[in-house]
């Protein structure tokens, strides 16, 4: 097993054990990612002087998280796929060809994950059939432009009536010759 994998049951059987006893888990109001990384860096034996880790980046990265989750929880950070409470925590993004948590070993499509936002995974043919449709809507946005422009500098005496009358119900003064 690789990742958090082999560790997983374990933590969620301690998690059981403290509720059970009816103890608070401060980490339970977390969410599950930031949860496996702060207890992967949960040492087996403190540091003297230390109380949680022996790394302080850590315990600011712990009370990062918490932030981040209270915003969370008041609507004012909503996580996305690449950016989730830890990485906005970490203050690093996300890297963008790896599968975030999960084992090298498991099907990306397996994922819990990628089953539920999948629609906001971009494929090349869905990129090429966005710009084709980009193109179109600038090519029909200039061409409508141009004839709203041979409108406005047209000479025509039909023309040059509408826009006055146009002007006029706009309440815009010309300015004679």
């Amino acid at each position: 097993m690789t990742g958090y994998a082999g560790k997983v049951e374990q933590w969620r059987w301690e998690e059981r054990e403290v509720a059970e006893s009816g103890q608070l888990n401060p980490l339970m109001d977390i969410d599950e990612r930031s949860r496996h990384f702060l207890k992967a860096r949960q040492p087996s034996k403190l540091k003297e002087g230390r109380t949680k880790y022996n790394d302080l980046k850590i315990e600011e990265v712990e009370k990062r998280i918490f932030e981040v989750t209270a915003a969370q929880k008041s609507g004012s950070f909503e996580p996305r796929r690449d950016r989730d409470v830890l990485s906005e925590a970490l203050g690093n993004p996300e890297h963008r060809s790896r599968v975030c948590g999960i084992s090298s070993k498991k099907c990306w499509k397996d994922v819990e994950s990628w089953q539920a936002e999948g629609s906001s995974y971009r494929s090349r043919q869905r990129y090429k059939k966005e710009l084709i449709q980009k193109d179109k809507d600038d090519a029909v946005k200039e061409m409508i432009m141009g004839k709203i422009q041979d409108a406005f500098m047209s000479t025509e005496p039909k023309m040059v009536q509408l826009r006055m009358q146009m002007f006029e119900q706009a309440g815009v003064l010309l300015l004679p010759g």
